[in-house]
Parts: structure tokens; C-alpha cells; sequence
């Protein structure tokens, strides 16, 4: 089987760059993935694949059965992309305004599409079972839970999950391995501080929510240099920040929308101590804050 390997992936290679770039050019959002759902459904069907479809949302199970005695092993690769235009001038761009694969979905799923096709055709010589998951909804979160939860995988006695994530600093044709946590867990937080709003040039007769904003911004980076083991990957990043429009007035509120990147179970519990820092932040200015946890 190993010795068949390599002849049938240069086989489907142009295949695949094919699908991969046609996956490209029309991304979909986390739980609107139908046509690229549909493009999955046809390529597996025309691999001879079983399949089994979620009901009510865009995930596709594909199984190959193999003929000699092995262990069920599963595959996974997520299929959504993200709200960003693409400003490429590559010929396979984007042609959904605003929507890009710019986190490499589509270049996971049509790495399972060829394993799937290669593992199909090697299927007498196949020990055990592959079950390919095709995975809805990573980016905006809770497509992996509802999966679990649907059924789809509940008879199939999936022994062991592998997954990838592309990483473009690694040297093509290299994979890079290692024990433990590989990829961070992300939380998302939200803060709105409530200020009082007035003219610019008369800021103690307002309450700036900007400035205050700016404080805690500053502030939060110390759960990362001061709070955690250096062995701990933790990454805290305040993303936006909106404070209104008009460039002569401080306005009423101010809204941060932040990430939380941690690759262990200590790193999430010192990460989730930003309320702790923005309430300090926050007393003693005259202003109210709101802490919204999306995690």
C-alpha cells in the first residue's frame, strides 16, 4: 500500500489543484457553507465514498471501509472562511466580495479530498476504517460541538483524530510535529467603557471613554509579561476599537473587541483574568465598563 502511495497522489495532484483553487474563489462563512458543502458531496460521490450528511447544517462525513482488520481513524479538516476582502491579483481570487480563505480552509479541505480519493482507491489493501470529517463553522466557533452532538459520528468507533492547520513558515513539503499542544485555543472578550460625551476642547466636562480604553489596552499586556510562566504561550491582542466618528468630540462610549490566544488550560485561566485588570483600570475615572466573555 505504502508503494502505491506516490504514484497515485502525482496522479490526482493536478485534480487537486484544481479543487483547491476552485474552493478559493468562492469561500462562504462559518454555518453558510452550502455550495462548498455540495462541492465536497460531489467529489466524494465520485470517489465511491459512503456519506453521511448533517441534517440541519453544512458538515459531510465521508467513510472509506477497508478490507483488511484495522483500527476506525479519523480525519478531520475544516471547510469556512473569514470576512475579509482578498486584494490579491491572483487569477483563482476570491470572487465573493468581502469574503477570503485567508486562514488556508480551503487548502485543508482539499487535502482531505485527496486523501480521501487516494485512501478510496487503496481500499483492499486498507486496514481498518477512515472517516473523513469535513468540519463547518471553525472560525466563528461552535461547528466542531455541534457536530459531536448531531450523531453522525456516534457508531463509528473513531479510535484516534488527525487534523492540520497550514503553516505557511514551514519549507514546502516539510510537517511539522510536536507533543503536546501545537495550535492555541482562542476566547473572545468584548469591552465597552461608558463615558460622558462633550466637545473636545473642553475634556473636563466630559468623560473620554477613548482615553480610559487606552488604559486598559496597556494594561492587559501585563497578564502576559508579569502573570504567566514563561514556558506558557499566552497571547492577548485588542483588535478595534471604536470610539465614534467625529474628530472634534468625545463621545458617550468606547468598544474594544479582543482575542485571547493560549495553547494550555493555565495559560485560559490566566488569560481570563483581562476583568480583573480593566476594573482596576477603570476605578477611579468616573466611568462604567462592560465585560461581554464570548468564549
Amino acid at each position: 500500500m505504502k508503494d502505491a502511495l506516490p504514484e497515485l497522489i502525482l496522479k490526482h495532484l493536478p485534480d487537486l489543484i484544481r479543487a483547491r483553487r476552485h474552493l478559493h474563489q468562492h469561500p462562504e462563512l462559518s454555518w453558510e457553507e452550502r455550495e462548498t458543502s455540495r462541492f465536497i458531496r460531489q467529489w466524494l460521490e465520485a470517489s465511491g465514498i459512503e456519506l453521511r450528511l448533517a441534517k440541519d447544517f453544512y458538515a459531510t462525513i465521508g467513510i472509506i471501509r477497508g478490507r483488511q482488520p484495522g483500527p476506525v481513524v479519523g480525519l478531520r479538516a475544516d471547510i469556512d472562511a473569514l470576512p475579509i476582502p482578498e486584494k490579491s491579483e491572483v487569477p483563482h481570487r476570491s470572487q465573493n466580495p468581502g469574503v477570503m480563505h485567508a486562514c488556508g480552509h480551503d487548502g485543508h479541505t482539499a487535502t482531505l479530498l485527496g486523501a480521501a480519493r487516494v485512501l478510496a482507491q487503496l481500499r483492499e489493501q486498507l486496514p481498518g476504517t477512515v472517516v473523513c470529517v469535513f468540519q463547518p463553522a471553525e472560525e466563528n466557533g461552535g461547528g466542531g460541538r455541534k457536530l459531536l452532538a448531531s450523531g453522525l459520528l456516534d457508531d463509528l468507533g473513531i479510535q484516534a483524530f488527525f487534523g492540520l492547520h497550514a503553516w505557511p513558515y514551514l519549507p514546502a513539503g516539510t510537517i511539522g510535529i510536536r507533543y503536546g499542544e501545537m495550535m492555541a485555543a482562542i476566547d473572545d472578550f468584548k469591552i465597552v467603557v461608558h463615558g460622558k460625551s462633550g466637545h473636545a476642547a473642553h475634556p473636563l466636562a466630559a468623560i473620554d471613554p477613548v482615553w480610559i480604553s487606552a488604559q486598559i489596552i496597556t494594561a492587559v499586556q501585563s497578564l502576559v509579561t508579569r502573570e504567566r510562566h514563561g514556558a506558557d504561550p499566552v497571547v492577548i491582542s485588542i483588535a478595534t476599537i471604536h470610539g465614534g466618528t467625529a474628530d472634534d468630540r468625545h463621545h458617550a462610549h468606547a468598544q474594544t473587541r479582543n482575542a485571547r490566544a493560549h495553547e494550555s488550560p493555565p495559560g485560559r485561566t490566566r488569560a481570563r483574568r483581562c476583568p480583573n485588570v480593566r476594573r482596576r483600570r477603570g476605578s477611579g475615572t468616573r466611568t462604567g465598563l462592560s465585560f461581554l466573555d464570548q468564549r
